[in-house]
């Protein structure tokens, strides 16, 4: 398995992931935060397929990680 950042072209895999988590996200969500947090976005891939993703967004001296 791999990780990496999140990117534009995988917006909608997040949007329906999170979706199927109980999140309710629409890509225009999903955009904007990727602007705020571009760093705070992960993928995981296996065999280059992507199966999943991560949230970790920072707050000043706070943070969350979500979305696992």
């Amino acid at each position: 398995m791999t990780v990496r950042n999140l990117e534009d072209e995988d917006i909608d895999l997040f949007v329906v992931l999170a979706n199927a988590t109980g999140w309710s996200y629409e890509a225009a969500d999903a955009e904007r935060l990727l602007r705020l947090f571009p760093g705070g976005f992960f993928v995981s891939e296996e065999d280059g397929i992507p199966n999943g993703y991560a949230t970790a967004l920072g707050f000043g001296a706070k943070g969350v990680i979500g979305n696992v």
